[in-house]
Formats: structure tokens, C-alpha cells, sequence
């Protein structure tokens, strides 16, 4: 049996201190996990990451990130940019998930998934499509996100611009291949936004 471990606070707004987050972020995941040795039945366990965890490296590399890359997070604080409790949070929380599951033997695995765009069911508009779509919406502070959709080598010239990368090349090699463009995905989000009354 497997488990897939999904669900993360988001607070970009820092509402809370960020120890409440961590505490809350860290103890949930480790109930899930501990849960997931004591049924004895669980063989894996998939847990979404993000690539907050590992881009913000602050030490100038550029490499593409892999399983050693982690967020520097005092290199992020002083970025000065909102969203810190969140990577703060994410980080320790991994790093404690993953120091669970090797002291317990549990196959643990982090998957960072892409910000997500495209048609959508649920009744309210999900977060990556409101970050995707933020310049129609007017959310002008949220374009950051646009960098993650259509990536980052135009900022290389940016002074101090230090970010690393990620890559498909795994998944490439796993036989995946990409089945629609930016085209497909944006025009699906509008018209969801469309039929449910958001635009």
C-alpha cells in the first residue's frame, strides 16, 4: 500500500508566528508517517514538496537542483520577500519527515510538483491559478509566480538574480512526455474562470 501525503498549510500572509506554522507543519506530517509504520501495511510514501525547498540555494550556484539541493533559509530571510514561514516551515518539515522515515526505514519520497494550470472543477479558484492568472485578476504583487511558469533565464542578468533550477530531465527519461503547451493550459484556466463567474 502507499500513501500520498498532499497537504501543507499556506499562509503567504504570515497571519501566524511562523513556529506555529513549523510546529503545525512538522507534527501533522510526523502523525501521518507515524501512522504509516504502525499500520504495517505501507510499503511508500509520496509527499508533495515545493521548490521553495531547493532553488533559494544563496551560496551563487545556479546548477540545476536534485536530491542534495535545500533552501539556504537565512539567505531567503534576508531576500526580504513574503512567504518565508512557508519555506521555513516546508524545510524543517521535510527535513524532519525524512530523518522519521530513515530512522524508522520507511520509503519516503519528495515529489516537487510544477504550479499547476489548466481547467479545474472545484467551486473556487484554486491558488496556482490565481497565481497564473494574477496579471488578469490585478494581482500584481503575486507575478512573481509567472517566473516559475515560464522560467527564469531572462532574469539571469539581474545583479544578484541567484537562483537554481529545475528540470523535467528525469521524468524525460522515465518515458514522460508533454501533452499541452502554455496555450492549452492558460485557455483552459480562463474558461474554467469563465464558466464558474470569476471572469
Amino acid at each position: 500500500m502507499g500513501v500520498f501525503h498532499l497537504a501543507f498549510p499556506l499562509d503567504f500572509a504570515e497571519r501566524e508566528p511562523e513556529e506555529v506554522i513549523t510546529k503545525r507543519a512538522v507534527d501533522g506530517t510526523l502523525g501521518v508517517l507515524r501512522a504509516c509504520v504502525n499500520a504495517k501495511t505501507v510499503k511508500r510514501v509520496v509527499c508533495a514538496s515545493s521548490q521553495a525547498t531547493v532553488i533559494y540555494g544563496g551560496d551563487g550556484d545556479e546548477k540545476v537542483a536534485d536530491e542534495s539541493s535545500w533552501t539556504n533559509i537565512d539567505y531567503y530571510r534576508s531576500l526580504n520577500r513574503f512567504g518565508t514561514s512557508y519555506l521555513v516551515a516546508k524545510n524543517k518539515t521535510e527535513r524532519a519527515a525524512l530523518g522519521f522515515a530513515e530512522q524508522y526505514g520507511l520509503d519516503l519520497v519528495f515529489l516537487i510538483p510544477p504550479l499547476i494550470v489548466g481547467p479545474f472543477i472545484c467551486p473556487r479558484i484554486p491558488e496556482s491559478i490565481r497565481w497564473a492568472l494574477s496579471l488578469i485578476f490585478g494581482f500584481f504583487f503575486l507575478h512573481v509566480f509567472l517566473t516559475y511558469i515560464f522560467g527564469r533565464s531572462s532574469l539571469k542578468d539581474i545583479k544578484g538574480f541567484k537562483m537554481r533550477s529545475l528540470s523535467p530531465k528525469k521524468l524525460l527519461d522515465c518515458g514522460f512526455k508533454f501533452e499541452h503547451g502554455l496555450v492549452d493550459m492558460f485557455d483552459g484556466a480562463i474558461q474554467s474562470c469563465k464558466e464558474k463567474g470569476f471572469l
